[in-house]
């Protein structure tokens, strides 16, 4: 990288040394929860109280209407 040759122009190669040169600034970690993309459902998600508790109150009941 020390010459310029035919096919790049002096004022080319001396950019490109230039941004070579530069002394990036040490990265800042931060967190940005904006960011961060949470799936959407367009449904509404049940809530507790819609659950229901998997107990029955009363066992279910079945009629015998024809025994032949």
């Amino acid at each position: 990288m020390g010459k310029s040759t035919p096919s790049t122009p002096f004022f080319l190669h001396w950019l490109n040394l230039e941004i070579l040169d530069t002394l990036l600034a040490e990265r800042v970690h931060r967190t940005n929860p904006r960011v961060v993309k949470k799936p959407v459902s367009k449904f509404r998600s049940k809530r507790l109280k819609h659950r229901g508790t998997g107990t029955r109150n009363r066992p279910p009941i079945f009629i015998i209407l024809n025994t032949a």
